[in-house]
């Protein structure tokens, strides 16, 4: 066999690699409360309804919400916040972590373990 197709042949186990990675914490979203909706694999608030105007941390987010994941809006009582590797981060209500990234043009924000 030649060495370009050998390369060929990892690259492609590469990629599908990452995608799958990428994916991964997607596939949890399927479990989201009624309040919550996933679009893209990014998880967003429904809006428009009277008792959610303002998306705030549930108390059972750690129930639904796994680190990996990724949430399109940031809750109101989230909170700046920086240490050491990791680096610029959110911390909200009920220890929930939350690291801003890009994401299709727009900032998205994943959720971290912040011990």
């Amino acid at each position: 066999m030649r060495i370009g197709s050998w390369v060929g042949k990892i690259f492609m186990i590469a990629i599908l690699g990452l995608l799958v990675i990428s994916i991964a914490p997607a596939t949890h979203a399927d479990d989201l409360p009624d309040f919550l909706y996933s679009k893209g694999g990014i998880i967003y608030p429904h809006t428009g309804d009277s008792t959610q105007e303002i998306f705030r941390t549930p108390p059972n987010v750690k129930d639904f919400i796994k680190p990996g994941m990724l949430i399109g809006v940031l809750p109101e009582d989230c909170t700046s916040a920086s240490r050491g590797t990791i680096g610029s981060y959110y911390i909200c209500n009920h220890e929930l972590a939350l690291k801003p990234e890009e994401r299709y043009g727009k900032t998205v924000y994943r959720v971290i373990e912040a011990d």
